[in-house]
């Protein structure tokens, strides 16, 4: 039987019920022998601890948990399920944790049936700095559950070793490495502030890492060209990248890059990478708002590129991007108006049309450009109006430059054309 698999947009954007379910089954290779051990499972903002386990470094739990959360897909799949294995506090020393694994609920929902079963998770070491090696191996199974959405029972695999069983995302990928994810921060664009410039930030967040940076003062059109630079596994185990702009202090719109699009699932030994391209910014996922654009690239580094092991987030400078990536034509639009009616009652007097194009922002000390003439108003009723326009038609002309992309477009519809022809 193939296994069952819902697409996260089938949900929805209503709350719901979603159930997470979770097996602590086993522990190996504990890098402290004979340890008293405790894991701490944590999601959905609860905590639940299993029982303590005495002198052993391959210990048994065999716990399930289970937690349970109403709210809507988007929220339940940006937040994470983290293990933790302790060695409990004694009277004669404080608690020690051993290692941590974390995994986001998109992650799960992803899978076959939207679950791990009978898989091995790597701890790492709970410090911020880039050291080396497994902490150990906790066996454990993952269930997400929702409406409509029964759970099955896997056959048991074939391979029990815990290398060829590790928990991982549904891919080609049989082992996770060590990786540098370099985030590649170039320039911003119409980023304003009730119409003036602002003191603005760039912050990366992914897979419980973040890096920010510095900030660029009193401009609209902010020059970063720096790197921020953070390591993780490969593959990671998180599949959102929330790109963040920050007005000083203060969140002024955010965005997110899905994993799964920057990498290919099919061909083995691809690693993720963007851009340099344009991330567009919006009010809400309607794009009600233009909220700015920001130009960044996105690269993956594997352990043996990887030099610099010191920090787990890095924050360099970058030469600027060339401009031949993104070469700039000019626009010109031209606009008759032919009739206006049902307007509300309160444009009365004399009208004045006005066309702009993106987030022109209006100052008192900047003559305002491409306005048609002055045309009068007449009532239709106590609460309608419209305008008469008779021969001569209001005209409107706008010039603008904007970047080329004809290129990109002839190449995406050949690529489209000839995969519609081949399916």
């Amino acid at each position: 039987m193939l296994p069952k698999y819902t697409r996260p947009e089938q949900l929805g954007t209503e709350k719901q019920t979603f159930l997470i379910t979770i097996a602590i089954l086993e522990g190996r290779h504990y890098a402290w022998p004979n340890m008293d051990s405790v894991v701490i499972v944590q999601a959905f903002g609860k905590k639940e601890t299993t029982v303590v386990v005495h002198n052993s470094d391959c210990p048994y739990y065999n716990e399930y948990f289970t937690f349970e959360k109403k709210a809507t897909p988007e929220k339940i799949f940006n937040s994470e399920i983290t293990f933790t294995v302790v060695q409990p506090r004694t009277i004669f020393r404080g608690r020690k944790v051993l290692g941590t694994f974390k995994v986001d609920v998109a992650t799960v929902w992803d899978e076959p049936d939207h679950q791990f079963y009978n898989k091995w998770a790597v701890l790492n070491a709970p410090t911020k700095k880039y050291t080396p090696g497994a902490r150990g191996y906790l066996k454990v199974n993952i269930t997400l559950i929702t409406k409509n959405i029964s759970p099955t029972i896997p056959p048991t695999p074939k391979d029990v070793e815990i290398e060829g069983n590790l928990l991982l995302p549904h891919s080609l990928a049989t082992e996770r490495s060590k990786a540098n994810f370099e985030f590649d921060i170039y320039k911003g664009e119409h980023f304003y502030a009730n119409g003036k410039a602002p003191t603005s930030c760039v912050e990366i967040s992914f897979s419980g890492n973040k890096g920010r940076t510095t900030l660029q003062k009193n401009t609209s059109f902010p020059v970063f060209n720096q790197r921020i630079v953070l390591r993780d596994m490969f593959p990671p185990l998180s599949q959102r990248i929330y790109v963040k702009i920050f007005f000083g202090k203060t969140l002024h719109a955010f965005n997110l890059l899905n994993f799964k699009d920057l990498i290919s699932e099919v061909e083995e030994g691809v690693v993720p990478c963007f851009g340099p391209s344009f991330l567009h910014f919006y009010e809400n996922e309607n794009m009600e708002e233009y909220k700015g654009s920001l130009l960044l690239g996105i690269k993956t580094k594997l352990a043996f590129e990887v030099t610099d092991r010191k920090k787990q987030t890095n924050i360099v400078s970058i030469p600027p991007c060339s401009r031949d990536l993104f070469p700039l034509v000019e626009i010109r639009l031209f606009c008759v108006i032919f009739e206006c009616s049902a307007l509300d009652k309160r444009f009365d007097g004399n009208v004045i049309f006005r066309a702009t194009i993106g987030n022109e922002i209006i100052s008192r000390d900047i003559k305002v450009k491409n306005l048609s003439d002055k045309i009068g108003v007449r009532k239709i009723n106590r609460n309608s109006r419209f305008l008469t326009i008779k021969n001569k038609k209001p005209f409107l002309s706008l010039a603008l430059n904007a970047i080329d992309c004809r290129k990109k477009l002839y190449n995406f519809n050949m690529l489209d054309k000839i995969l519609n022809t081949m399916v």
